[in-house]
């Protein structure tokens, strides 16, 4: 990786992208997925969000169990600049559209397995633009596989985190850029 310190966290999977792109990135459920693919994945699927008109400073709801699609699309945020708001997978629908609303979500990108619960979201929350289901056969979260183009990062890494306890609903806690959530990206 050289002497070069990575300024944001596209750098660090750049680095390894090209130093050793098949070392294993994530290993999930017995499949290894290189830095490589990983970061090609990166590119594909900022091209879509930002085919979706998603720019910097724009929020962008990600509604996942813990599972690859989820990192792929939070550094596809982070490459264009687009905030993260995760949704809780535990959250009911008045927390859910609290959530979208009071960040002023415009994208939410879903499990299908939270289509339900997600349905018709964008007419109850004023800022929400679409949903997307990932999972969905031929849905459109897929489309990001086929396109091939680099998008370069834009320069930081922001994040909104919702977390429950508060009476009135969900708090918020808004950094740019993130602690050491990333962190052990950076071991070799």
């Amino acid at each position: 990786m050289g002497n070069t310190k990575p300024k944001i966290l596209d750098d660090l999977i750049r680095q390894h992208a090209q130093s050793d792109p098949e070392k294993t990135a994530i290993l999930f459920e017995g499949r290894s997925i290189g830095y490589g693919e990983f970061y090609d994945d990166i590119d594909r699927a900022a091209r879509m969000l930002l085919g979706l008109g998603i720019r910097r400073g724009d929020r962008v709801g990600l509604m996942f169990p813990n599972r690859p699609e989820i990192l792929l699309l939070y550094f596809a945020c982070f490459r264009i600049a687009a905030i993260v708001v995760p949704v809780n997978t535990r959250y009911q629908r008045p927390e859910i559209e609290y959530t979208l609303d009071h960040s002023k979500c415009q994208l939410l990108i879903i499990d299908n397995m939270f289509s339900a619960v997600t349905k018709n979201l964008d007419q109850s929350v004023s800022s929400l633009q679409r949903r997307m289901a990932s999972g969905a056969t031929g849905g459109p979260c897929c489309d990001f596989l086929y396109v091939r183009q680099h998008i370069p990062p834009q320069g930081c890494d922001p994040y909104t985190f919702f977390t429950a306890g508060q009476r009135t609903g969900p708090g918020c806690n808004t950094r740019d850029p993130p602690g050491n959530h990333f962190a052990g990206l950076n071991r070799t």
